[in-house]
């Protein structure tokens, strides 16, 4: 009964210089840091384990993992994060890098981390629909700014990401299908390589960074800022259908076959969620597992609708809530949770998906799984995110034509329970894999090679070669890694 409840309030909360010897002084939390016989190079604040400042720089979206470093740069710029490094750098000491808490894969309990948190900069051009944001900035913040100009980016399910993080890894958007890869539309990035040097990155001034950061994710420097070419798109036709979880089967078949014949305008993803017991859920829903159709249309309803019917007619909807509706509003479709939960996640790609995938999906883990979960969701991809810029990126997985992210409840009762099981549901569905993985939705961090199947073996060796030419100390051991083991 312990863990029961303690399982079920995790559901519950589900849903609602340079110089060696450089030292840090301190003054309080707000301090100074500087390069021993030189002027302050730091106006940031320097954070240790006790102060509000630190607690909020060191969040993860993900409450299994608990940031505990000695020292937390919370920087104000550039130039503050080029000072990390070089301390770092002088001192032998690794280097972790935190903004929104949503990239949180691994607990990061020595050496510096540096926040991104404060660098909040969002301009937008509305005549050349460029916008450029700073590294703390959050996909809401984003869309709400763009909103007024009729401009969309291209940001994932939860408005409460990091936009630069997102895109350094890729950023599968829920509009892929018709746009691409949110890297695809970067233009330039103000990035601090782990030297400490202040780049200016571009496909002409440095193309194989620029190739590198656009998808290659985290550790070829920190990313302080990015100008990216945004959408011009006033509404879309978007939502989601919750249907009872015991209609799963026939839904998810049907979506299935529905999916392989919608124009790439209409973005879809299929997931079943285990609900918790809450007051905060629908009663036609509490308790119990639902099935839970999203739809993104690059359109109106007029146009959309009747794409939709099919779905509509398969199985009673418990709650229908497609609209059209402004892009700042698109975090309502996947309805993702705003509160830390802990979670252990894993994803495979796909080279196709038909009947028998979807009866090893449900076998595996349909709605009356004894895995202890919180959700899967299975995404159709091909279209926009098959192409690529003509120059080329880093980013992975562009031959998958569906994707699946599993989401288990990760506690210290359940851990073993959803490791094994999640691992369970990946091998049922190895026959429809493409052995390949999306490193923004990979999960923990895994070791080098199990990372490495987030990129083909040509993009991943030109990778590590850049890594090992910008961060040739190895201070960027953190997270999802290129060509070291993490945290090593």
């Amino acid at each position: 009964m312990i863990e029961a409840d303690h399982n079920q309030t995790a559901r519950r909360t589900f849903l609602a210089g340079s110089a060696a010897g450089a030292a840090f002084a301190l003054s309080g939390c707000v301090t100074t840091v500087r390069a021993r016989g030189q002027e302050p190079v730091l106006q940031g604040v320097l954070a240790r384990p006790g102060s509000e400042e630190y607690r909020q720089a060191t969040y993860a979206w993900n409450a299994s993992v608990r940031h505990s470093p000695p020292l937390v740069v919370i920087a104000n710029g550039a130039e503050d994060v080029a000072a990390a490094f070089r301390y770092a750098a002088a001192n032998g000491l690794p280097v972790g890098v935190n903004s929104a808490g949503h990239g949180a894969v691994a607990s990061i309990d020595r050496g510096i981390l540096v926040s991104t948190q404060r660098l909040k900069k969002i301009e937008i051009d509305p005549v050349t629909r460029l916008a450029t944001v700073g590294a703390g900035v959050k996909w809401g913040e984003a869309l709400e700014a763009a909103q007024p100009y009729g401009l969309l980016g291209l940001g994932g399910s939860s408005p409460d990401v990091g936009v630069v993080g997102y895109t350094v890894g890729g950023g599968m958007p829920i509009m892929g299908r018709k746009f691409g890869f949110a890297a695809d539309r970067v233009k330039s990035f103000e990035v601090v390589t782990p030297d400490g040097v202040i780049r200016h990155v571009d496909a002409a001034s440095e193309p194989d960074l620029f190739w590198g950061l656009c998808g290659g994710s985290g550790n070829l420097g920190i990313v302080t800022e990015m100008t990216f070419e945004m959408i011009h798109m006033p509404s879309i036709y978007g939502g989601g259908i919750f249907y009872d979880g015991r209609d799963a089967s026939a839904v998810m078949h049907r979506y299935v076959a529905w999916a392989e014949s919608l124009p790439e305008e209409m973005c879809t993803s299929i997931a079943i969620i285990w609900m918790p017991d809450s007051e905060d859920v629908p009663p036609p829903m509490r308790g119990k597992p639902v099935t839970h159709l999203r739809i993104a249309y690059a359109g109106s309803r007029a146009e959309g609708e009747p794409l939709l019917a099919p779905m509509r007619a398969v199985a009673p909807a418990l709650l229908d809530a497609v609209a059209d509706m402004p892009y700042a509003h698109s975090g309502s479709i996947h309805r993702d949770p705003h509160l830390p939960i802990p979670f252990y996640h894993s994803g495979v790609l796909f080279r196709e998906v038909n009947g028998d995938t979807v009866d090893a999906l449900l076998g595996a883990c349909g709605p009356d799984t004894n895995i202890p979960m919180i959700l899967w969701e299975l995404r159709q991809l091909g279209g926009g995110f098959a192409r690529g810029p003509a120059a080329g990126n880093a980013v992975g997985g562009r031959d998958a034509a569906w994707g699946i992210s599993i989401v288990g409840l990760n506690t210290p009762q359940t851990a073993a329970a959803v490791a094994e099981g999640l691992g369970r549901v990946v091998r049922a569905l190895a026959p429809w894999s493409t052995g390949g993985t999306a490193i923004n939705l990979h999960g923990m961090i895994g070791n080098e090679a199990d990372r490495a199947r987030a990129w083909d073996d040509a993009t991943y060796q030109r990778l590590v070669t850049l890594v090992h030419r910008y961060d040739p100390k190895g201070l960027m051991r953190f997270g999802h890694v290129v060509g070291r083991n993490a945290g090593g």
